[in-house]
């Protein structure tokens, strides 16, 4: 399973410039990977 770091570089940039768009971009990017895990477990799964 890929470790993906919780803060990035640009997320105290981020931050700094829109302070009120931080929080919806983290959950839009929390959604984001769990679908993309959610694809690779069913690869997973068809193959057994």
């Amino acid at each position: 399973m890929k470790r993906i770091p919780s803060i990035s570089p640009a997320s105290p940039i981020l931050a700094n410039n829109v302070p009120h768009n931080t929080n919806k971009n983290r959950n839009i990017f929390i959604h984001i990977t769990l679908l993309t895990q959610n694809k690779e477990n069913k690869k997973y799964i068809n193959y057994t």
